[in-house]
């Protein structure tokens, strides 16, 4: 399953990389776990597939879509509900 790391991607793209949550949730993903091959989607860019070959990882195109998420996020500072839906599958957000 690539639910976890599916979300580790995305709260690592919104606090590490400061992006919107829809920025996030639309990112091109990885996916790896005890089998030798990382996964990726078509979008990742070239230069970092050349970076994990040269850290000797096996790399595969994944034909269909990484995971599929739909998030609601909090503004801490503000108390709004930002909401954003996976565009790889039909999805919504609704926050109350």
């Amino acid at each position: 399953t690539t639910i976890i790391t599916t979300v580790a991607q995305i709260i690592q793209n919104v606090v590490e990389y400061d992006m919107d949550l829809a920025e996030a949730i639309a990112a091109p993903r990885i996916y790896a776990d005890a089998d030798p091959t990382v996964f990726y989607e078509a979008d990742v860019p070239t230069d970092l597939r050349e970076q994990l070959r040269e850290l000797g990882h096996e790399l595969a195109e994944e034909p269909s879509e990484l995971g599929n998420v739909q998030a609601i996020l909090i503004d801490r500072e503000t108390g709004e509900y930002v909401g954003a839906a996976d565009y790889r599958r039909n999805g919504s957000v609704i926050g109350l």
